[in-house]
């Protein structure tokens, strides 16, 4: 029999699997960085945010005018204002998404995340799931 995942398990998806990735960064940049002042790390992390989002656009634009002249569709002007209509007025897919998106980036903290129900959620589900997991973790490297 197969064993679910974890996302499956606690009914949210994406969330959960953000949520999660979220605090092992902020885990690792926080152990890696322990002389650096707070604001100072804090920059570090949204500046690298903001070359990582401005890279992953690039590529998916890039990808976006490959995958049309494969289908054989021109890339002019007119291709891309319609493009941006959709994804942004009619039907608006990264409108619609940008809600949720900054919902998980600005309303999570490092001190809010072990209260957040999704949290509860998953750890609840993994004591169930993996009663040895539960135990503390050992620090040190892995190996």
């Amino acid at each position: 029999m197969a064993r679910q995942r974890p996302t499956a398990a606690c009914g949210c998806g994406t969330r959960w699997r953000s949520l999660e990735h979220k605090a092992v960064a902020l885990d690792v940049l926080k152990a890696v960085t322990p002389n650096l002042a707070g604001w100072k790390r804090y920059l570090l992390r949204v500046s690298a945010m903001n070359v990582m989002v401005v890279r992953f656009l690039f590529i998916f634009l890039r990808n976006t005018r490959i995958y049309a002249h494969t289908d054989g569709v021109k890339t002019g002007l007119r291709f891309w204002l319609r493009f941006l209509w959709v994804v942004f007025v009619a039907p608006g897919f990264w409108r619609r998404s940008l809600p949720s998106s900054l919902a998980i980036t600005c309303q999570i903290s490092i001190r809010r995340t072990a209260t957040m129900p999704v949290v509860r959620k998953g750890r609840a589900w993994l004591e169930r799931e993996m009663p040895s997991a539960s135990g503390a973790v050992p620090s040190g490297p892995a190996g």
